[in-house]
């Protein structure tokens, strides 16, 4: 059996990987970090702002999550349209049955189609998750989680394996919604 890592050949660079490993050691103690100086993008706050046309002020919890969830839709459909995400099929499904099935489904899904396109385009991130939770002041919280359009299928593929009930011939079914 192969170790996970062999040892380098010489002790040049055995030397070269311990100044690797402390300048980013250093780097990160320093929060000089390329990740501390790149803008995070706060995607709970950026579908709240997306869905702002279809806020009024006055929702509860659950209108609040319903509006969310039509958010979601409208941005899975397209960005998968965008990359051609081999889940389009999977995600055009869920599109066309809310057009259908929810009030001013077509008026809403387009509105929020041609404000994904002119303001939110440069954002390629699915949303495999949205749902509330608890502030720091007890008030509920829009939280979404997310996953790069490029790695959603290595993203089905560890769901398959740790949950095998999640997945079900090739449509995710991740909790509350994801297609």
């Amino acid at each position: 059996m192969k170790p996970f890592y062999d040892p380098p050949p010489n002790a040049f660079s055995a030397f070269l990987i311990l100044k690797i490993k402390r300048i980013v050691l250093l780097l990160h103690l320093h929060d000089y970090s390329i990740f501390a100086q790149m803008k995070r993008v706060s995607y709970s706050e950026l579908l709240t702002e997306f869905i702002e046309p279809l806020l009024d002020g006055q929702e509860t919890e659950t209108i609040y999550l319903d509006k969310a969830v039509i958010g979601m839709v409208a941005w899975n459909y397209h960005v998968a349209k965008s990359a051609a995400s081999p889940f389009l099929k999977n995600v055009e499904e869920v599109y066309l049955d809310f057009r259908r099935t929810k009030i001013n489904g077509p008026v809403i899904l387009d509105m929020l189609l041609k404000r994904k396109e002119t303001m939110f385009r440069k954002y390629d991130q699915f949303f495999v998750r949205v749902d509330t939770r608890p502030g720091k002041d007890g008030t509920p919280v829009l939280h979404v989680e997310y996953v790069s359009i490029d790695m959603l299928s290595f993203f089905v593929a560890e769901m398959q394996q740790r949950d095998p009930g999640d997945i079900l011939e090739g449509k995710l079914t991740l909790r509350p919604f994801l297609f």
